[in-house]
């Protein structure tokens, strides 16, 4: 009777074990091993919008997988999703892209974790050609005037006079109060719109008081200081000698900045506005302040040019008189 019980003993402990190996054995279908899942694809691209010469930079660090840690993780990158890989798997997650040719492109990113398994995602990237350094005309978007404007060596000047603010009589002094002010030779509305305005310096300048500042030029241009007006007289011939001096220099580079010379910056003589209120030589001068300051506060750079001589004058002139602006492309 004993070994009956032993036996018994025995035969249910062998049961038990064999209940426990089958139990702990992988299923035919895999369903008591966790599945492996594919990786999340995500990556950010900066700038999302750019040209021809914009270098994108694409990072794909925050691509995820719940079995797969971060740093195993492989990235390739198709750049215009054309089903072609650009790159070979890395586990480098970021990469820089320039695009020759304007687009809109689809940018595509595949991540594989270590069992092979993958995930993609896309990104919309916009690339448009060069701006053009020199438009032929653009538009002042603060009160919707066109202007035209040159190229003159690596310089893109205005082609006209700035006509720009309010009208005020010349009687009254242009002043700091956040508006911008002209006068108008004659005080007639019309010879802005054909000479362009007349400002005084520190109003041209909207009270700033050093070169190469914006002034009352639009977005993306400024005022041109002493040394671009040299630069300008260089590039139509002055002598590197003359164009320091003062008084009248050159030989014909007035001629070839006024209106229908050869350069195309089309300089009208509009004449100039003096300290007392006084309109003076219309069709007789153009007159232009620079940014730059002269030897005294109250004066400042400025260039004349002649309806009856060919050269430019440079000289330094009272800021309270008022002169024609040209601006000068960033």
């Amino acid at each position: 009777m004993k070994n009956n019980s032993y036996i018994l003993v025995f035969t249910i402990i062998l049961i038990n074990t064999i209940l426990l190996f089958n139990s702990c054995k992988k299923s035919e279908n895999n369903n008591d091993i966790p599945q492996n899942t594919n990786p999340t694809a995500f990556f950010t691209v900066n700038p999302e919008l750019g040209n021809t010469t914009t270098v994108f930079n694409f990072d794909a660090s925050a691509s995820s997988d719940e079995e797969t840690v971060s740093a195993e993780l492989q990235v390739r990158w198709d750049w215009k999703k054309d089903g072609t890989w650009d790159t070979e798997y890395t586990t480098t997650k970021t990469a820089t892209h320039i695009y020759s040719a304007a687009n809109i492109y689809t940018a595509n990113l595949e991540v594989k974790d270590s069992e092979g398994l993958t995930g993609t995602t896309t990104k919309t990237i916009e690339v448009s050609e060069i701006p053009e350094y020199c438009p032929a005309t653009f538009i002042d978007v603060r009160d919707g005037k066109t202007y035209t404007a040159i190229e003159i060596g690596n310089q893109c000047w205005m082609a006209e006079n700035i006509n720009i603010g309010n009208k005020i009589n010349s009687s009254t002094q242009q002043t700091n109060n956040g508006i911008i002010e002209k006068y108008c030779y004659d005080n007639n509305e019309a010879n802005c719109d054909e000479y362009g305005g007349l400002y005084q310096w520190d109003e041209m300048m909207q009270y700033a008081s050093k070169d190469n500042v914006q002034g009352i030029c639009p977005d993306g241009w400024h005022l041109p200081t002493d040394t671009e007006w040299m630069m300008l007289e260089v590039e139509l011939g002055m002598s590197m000698e003359e164009v320091t001096s003062t008084g009248l220099r050159g030989t014909d580079e007035g001629a070839k900045l006024k209106a229908g010379g050869s350069s195309g910056f089309e300089a009208l003589l509009g004449g100039y506005c003096n300290n007392g209120g006084q309109f003076n030589s219309i069709n007789i001068y153009a007159t232009f302040f620079t940014s730059s300051q002269g030897s005294q506060t109250n004066l400042a750079w400025a260039r004349y040019l002649f309806n009856d001589k060919d050269q430019v004058l440079r000289n330094q002139y009272e800021k309270t008189f008022a002169y024609s602006v040209r601006c000068l492309k960033d």
